[in-house]
C-alpha cells in the first residue's frame, strides 16, 4: 500500500473518532507531562548556572525557568514582562541578570523569586542578545547592531561603550 493511501485512511480514521467523540477522553488522561522541561510551550534561549545543580533558563514570552537539582526538574518563575529573553547571567544564588527584546534588562536578588526592571536609558528599541555579569555590580548588555553597555553599580545606571562595528 501507499503512503498516501495510509495517510488518507490515518485522517479518515481521525475524523471518525473526533465526530463520535472518541478523541477527547483520549487526551483529558491525566498520565501524561510535558518533561521538556515543564508545560511551558516557549523557545528556550540562554541557561545559566551558577553551581552544578542551581540554573536559570529563558526564553520567549517572559519565561524564566529555574533548577535547583542540575536540570532534573524545572519550576517556572513569576516573570514581568512579556518580551522573548534571549540570555541570562546567574551571579551567585541571589543575583542573576536577563536580557531581551525591546530593551529588556531584568534583575533578581532572591534566586528569581522577583524581578526588576533595569532602565538603560536607552529610547531605541534594542535588542539586547547578551548579558554577562562578573560580580553583582560590574557587567555588560550587548545588543544588535553593535550596542554595549556597561554597568558598574548592579544595573542602576549603565554607559554606553564603542564597539567599533556599524550602528
Amino acid at each position: 500500500m501507499s503512503t498516501r493511501y495510509n495517510q488518507i485512511c490515518m485522517l479518515n480514521l481521525l475524523c471518525f473518532f473526533l465526530l463520535h467523540g472518541i478523541v477527547a477522553p483520549l487526551f483529558a488522561q491525566g498520565d501524561w507531562q510535558w518533561l521538556n522541561p515543564l508545560p511551558q510551550g516557549n523557545n528556550l534561549n540562554g541557561v545559566s548556572f551558577v553551581v552544578d545543580n542551581l540554573g536559570l533558563a529563558v526564553g520567549n514570552a517572559g519565561m524564566i525557568l529555574k533548577t535547583t537539582d542540575g536540570g532534573q526538574t524545572w519550576t517556572i518563575l513569576e516573570s514581568n514582562t512579556r518580551e522573548d529573553l534571549l540570555a541570562v547571567s546567574f551571579v551567585n544564588a541571589n543575583v542573576a541578570y536577563v536580557s531581551g527584546t525591546s530593551r529588556t534588562i531584568m534583575k533578581t536578588t532572591d534566586g528569581g523569586i522577583s524581578w526588576t526592571n533595569l532602565s538603560t536609558g536607552m529610547t531605541s528599541n534594542i535588542t539586547f542578545c547578551c548579558v554577562h555579569f562578573v560580580n553583582p555590580q560590574s557587567g555588560w548588555a550587548v545588543g544588535y547592531n553593535g550596542w554595549i553597555l556597561k554597568t558598574t553599580n548592579g544595573g542602576a545606571s549603565w554607559s554606553q561603550q564603542t564597539s567599533n562595528t556599524w550602528d
